[in-house]
């Protein structure tokens, strides 16, 4: 037989495979789809019947999450620092009440405990969007006020929450860098066996610990995953937890996605 004519059947088949390939998908696919919807359906419901406003719209598909480890990186560090002070900045030996001090005519820029950063710079004349992508930050949420320019920092797409990062602007000119820079969010480390709960199971356990939590309220208006920095005795390393972030008519809380736990936002 022509190689012409065993090359066409080739292709026949694999076009047939895939055909049977979708055939089996896209309805799995599809009662995947109904079964969610049902599920936020019924959660509306559930909380309709306590007097409680929760849209089937407003709930979000849940995001296997883990918890993770970011260790200190200093080639991050230098990264953020050179973005912020120019070439070659000078590391400081042992700066007090730092871990990692770097210095240039540009200014200072020092790194310590619980990822907290801070910079005082004589001025760089660069948007806010290419100092932090020089930084090598990820970021979502970019908030402006007069000169000040706010960022969540992200790992895998997910938000941290935490303090954040701001931008201060005098004149213009990049004169300040405060909050929170999380190192080694390029290389994270999974450090749990069990994935974050789901929407579903998140906002279940909110209805039935409500009354605990002192909750008085009519509405859930939002419901977020991300993650959230949790204390750790090493210096050298961050852990996060997945998380779900509760927004409601009086008040916001945070669900521990693995333990369960649920506290109050101040």
């Amino acid at each position: 037989m022509p190689v012409s004519k065993l090359k066409n059947i080739a292709i026949l088949i694999l076009l047939v495979a895939d055909l049977l390939l979708l055939a089996f998908l896209v309805p799995n696919r599809m009662r995947e789809e109904t079964r969610a919807q049902e599920m936020k359906a019924s959660l509306s419901r559930l909380y309709e019947d306590r007097g409680i406003t929760l849209n089937a719209g407003d709930i979000p598909e849940t995001r296997t999450l883990y918890a993770l480890q970011l260790t200190d990186n200093t080639s991050a560090q230098v990264q953020a620092a050179t973005a912020l002070l120019g070439a070659q900045p000078i590391a400081e030996p042992d700066p007090a009440g730092w871990l990692h001090r770097f210095t240039a005519e540009g200014g200072s820029c020092s790194f310590g405990r619980e990822s907290l950063v801070e910079a005082r710079l004589e001025g760089i004349d660069k948007p806010a969007q290419t100092v932090l992508e020089d930084m090598g930050i990820t970021w979502t949420g970019l908030r402006r006020d007069g000169e000040t320019v706010a960022v969540t920092q992200t790992v895998m797409d997910v938000p941290i929450f935490s303090d954040g990062l701001t931008l201060t602007y005098t004149d213009g000119l990049l004169t300040a860098v405060d909050g929170v820079f999380f190192c080694g969010v390029q290389s994270p480390v999974r450090i749990s066996q069990e994935p974050c709960m789901s929407a579903a199971d998140a906002l279940v356990l909110f209805l039935d610990r409500r009354f605990d939590l002192g909750w008085v309220g009519s509405c859930v208006k939002t419901l977020e995953q991300g993650y959230m920095q949790r204390d750790t005795a090493s210096a050298a390393s961050v852990q996060l937890t997945p998380v779900w972030e509760l927004t409601t008519d009086t008040g916001s809380f945070y669900l521990d996605g693995l333990t369960g736990e649920i506290w109050s936002i101040s």
